[in-house]
């Protein structure tokens, strides 16, 4: 069962890849066994309303098996499509997190998190929280409400820079997967319990007390 635990009205459409077609859907929520869902190549879920913010704080709780592997693991949340402005949180090889902020086709900024200080592949239950500060030039990575690294956009990406974005031409949010029809990359060895957006950077006090509450 897929339960509506949003407030927005941004709820969840569930999408086969193959047919393009999808039902209206939430992301199943269960507080008392924590299940969450994990994904395929077919199944997409993806906001049914437009999310017309910039988000600039990602909260997720997951799950990761700590026997994921060293393989890219794929798109934890993100509307990248690879032609209009995008943005997707993702785990790359060797349990690299990476956030990846795309003004316009193929050019933009990454910033990868150093997998000494953010590995989430840890089989438990972890609350992940990604904020980004344009004006700083830095994006910041909570870890069960603690704030574990902040770091630049990488030396090889195209242009090293976190900047503003308009949302309009690609308003719609992936989860688990992202919206590149030839090179999508559903997650692997992993499930999500829940996914908020934020169009602000949180403090460090309300992310721990998200991860608190």
């Amino acid at each position: 069962e897929l339960k509506d635990h949003s407030t927005f009205g941004n709820h969840l459409k569930v999408v086969n890849h193959s047919t393009s077609e999808g039902v209206d859907g939430f992301i199943e929520v269960d507080n008392t066994n924590m299940t969450g869902i994990s994904f395929t190549q077919d199944i997409r879920y993806v906001t049914s309303n437009a999310v017309a913010a910039l988000p600039k704080t990602f909260e997720i709780w997951l799950n990761v098996s700590k026997d994921a592997g060293d393989g890219r693991l794929g798109t934890i949340v993100g509307n990248y499509n690879g032609t209009t402005p995008g943005y997707q949180v993702e785990i790359r090889e060797n349990g690299l997190l990476s956030l990846w902020w795309r003004p316009v086709y193929n050019k933009g900024a990454r910033v990868d998190f150093d997998t000494s200080k953010v590995d989430l592949r840890t089989g438990e239950w972890t609350h992940l929280a990604v904020t980004v500060d344009i004006a700083n030039n830095v994006a910041n990575c909570y870890v069960n409400g603690v704030l574990v690294e902040t770091a630049a956009p990488v030396q090889d990406a195209h242009e090293k820079k976190l900047v503003e974005m308009d949302m309009s031409t690609n308003p719609y949010v992936y989860i688990g997967t992202n919206d590149l029809t030839q090179n999508e990359r559903w997650l692997q060895n992993a499930r999500i319990h829940s996914v908020a957006l934020y169009d602000d950077m949180r403090t460090a006090e309300e992310i721990a007390c998200d991860y608190a509450d």
